[in-house]
């Protein structure tokens, strides 16, 4: 079973590329992933996250029962804030790119980003000093070393997964979402799979 789970945990974040690739290849939509979409995707990541951090951490019932809590409030927290920030984001690229900008406003928008920076260290500050009284100073050190790990994997993937795509795009061949080439010159030779007339 010990062998299974990276495999298992292999194939969970290539799907969770597969789900992120979408709404955050910007320059190939039209419109910004909803609220509902980041939310989703989100969702799926913290269960990565608590699995796997539950099997590298090797956590005890008792010891998992005060710590997702705790990660999960924070994360909470997060995601509230980067979705003002995004907000505000949205609305300072449509006035620079309107070319009409409003100084006072543009102003406003930024003291509210360099606010919202604050209180995101803040609540980091909040979540560690709760997860040092949680786990050991070893187990702490490891937590914070694999959430370093945890981040830089799933950016590499989410970029692999974006080139990959704008590869693909540029070849013409497209891929459904079993990974099956559909599109492209795979189509015109005739052998597409499809039933013979």
């Amino acid at each position: 079973m010990r062998i299974r789970l990276p495999v298992i945990a292999i194939v969970l974040a290539l799907f969770l590329v597969g789900t992120l690739q979408g709404p955050l290849r910007a320059e190939d939509r039209t419109d910004s992933p909803s609220e509902q979409d980041i939310s989703r995707v989100r969702e799926k990541l913290e269960t990565l996250r608590a699995w796997k951090l539950t099997e590298f951490l090797n956590l005890e019932e008792q010891t998992s029962a005060r710590l997702f809590p705790a990660m999960h409030e924070a994360e909470k927290a997060r995601q509230r804030i980067e979705a003002g920030n995004r907000v505000l984001i949205q609305r300072m690229a449509q006035s620079l790119k309107r070319g009409d900008v409003n100084q006072a406003e543009m102003a406003k928008i930024l003291d509210r980003l360099q606010e919202n920076r604050k209180e995101i260290a803040r609540i980091e500050e909040m979540h560690f000093t709760k997860v040092r009284s949680i786990l050991s100073p070893a187990d702490t050190a490891r937590y914070i070393l694999f959430q370093i790990r945890f981040r830089q994997e799933i950016r590499k993937r989410i970029i692999r997964a974006g080139r990959e795509g704008r590869d693909r795009r540029d070849s013409g061949v497209r891929r459904d979402n079993m990974g099956r080439e559909y599109g492209g010159d795979s189509d015109r030779s005739g052998s597409g799979g499809g039933k013979g007339r």
